[in-house]
């Protein structure tokens, strides 16, 4: 790691770390795709923003995403916080 700027450094040992848990089976191809690139769905319905001053509507459609993406691992998030 001698040649990485100490920003660089985070990334670079979770990087490794997610490539030797997805090797190990851990982490799903999903699971990696939702890491990657965020929230994929524009979610119509569902349960409200229980408090939109304290959750964003870009943070909430995430966790409606997640729930419906992964509904194995986050069934009923959504309804739980609210």
């Amino acid at each position: 790691c001698r040649g990485l700027f100490e920003r660089h450094k985070l990334i670079f040992s979770f990087l490794i770390c997610t490539t030797i848990q997805r090797g190990e089976g851990n982490i799903s191809a999903l699971e990696w795709s939702y890491i990657l690139r965020g929230n994929p769905a524009i979610i119509n319905g569902g349960p409200k923003n229980p408090d939109a001053t304290f959750i964003k509507a870009k943070d909430w459609d995430a966790i409606q995403g997640l729930e419906l993406m992964l509904s194995a691992l986050y069934t009923g998030l959504a309804d739980g916080i609210g």
